[in-house]
């Protein structure tokens, strides 16, 4: 107990950064929805990375889902603060930034529907791939916005994509419409001769690699 009776275990002393997507931890990118793991965290907590206010996504008392606000592009670093103005505590910390750090959150097969074991996808379709931490996009995504299905971004990043050990060139790469901006999409084409099993998927933006992620294939 300190300062006035304040207990500084309700907040965990250095917070732990993940890409929510690929859980790869304490490196954050422009715009990457990320989850920050600790202990105490409550409604009124707030997460600031330097001076820009980061949106909340969704608290839970051991975790904080947030977006990291696309202002800090071209910094090597950034300074992580975690407070809540009920009790006056505050942790900061700094966390190194990258261009990018791609991670998937799931894939989509080419009717919209969530690719699985039981809804497999046909070699030479088209699937939609989307995940969080690609970079810069142009035009700009807005901290905490939308991306509008009337006016597309594009990755600003060289974008690549393997499945199953071949390579797919990219059809698009750029904002998810009706998403938060913190998401991306990538739109691709299985190869043709994928035999009918779980394909390894992964891609690359700006000569980073996302996790592996399996898709079915039929």
């Amino acid at each position: 107990m300190i300062g006035g009776g304040f207990d500084v275990t309700s907040i965990f002393v250095a917070p732990t950064v993940l890409n929510a997507a690929s859980y790869v931890p304490n490196t954050v990118a422009p715009g990457e929805i990320v989850a920050i793991r600790g202990y105490g965290f409550g409604p009124q907590t707030e997460i600031l990375f330097d001076d820009f206010a980061a949106p909340i996504l969704g608290s839970l008392p051991e975790q904080i889902n947030a977006q990291v606000p696309w202002e800090i592009p071209g910094r090597t670093s950034t300074q992580l603060t975690v407070r809540d103005p009920s009790t006056l505590l505050m942790t900061t910390f700094a966390i190194p930034v990258a261009s990018s750090l791609p991670g998937i959150f799931y894939v989509n097969n080419s009717d919209g529907t969530p690719n699985s074991t039981s809804d497999p996808a046909k070699g030479g379709d088209f699937i939609s791939i989307y995940g969080t931490g690609g970079g810069v996009m142009n035009p700009p995504g807005v901290t905490g916005g939308v991306w509008l299905s009337t006016s597309l971004a594009a990755l600003t990043l060289p974008v690549s994509v393997a499945i199953g050990g071949e390579k797919s060139q990219p059809i698009y790469a750029g904002s998810a419409p009706t998403l938060e901006s913190g998401f991306f999409q990538i739109n691709a084409r299985l190869p043709a001769d994928l035999p009918a099993s779980t394909a390894s998927l992964c891609i690359m933006i700006g000569g980073v690699s996302s996790q592996s992620v399996p898709v079915a294939i039929q």
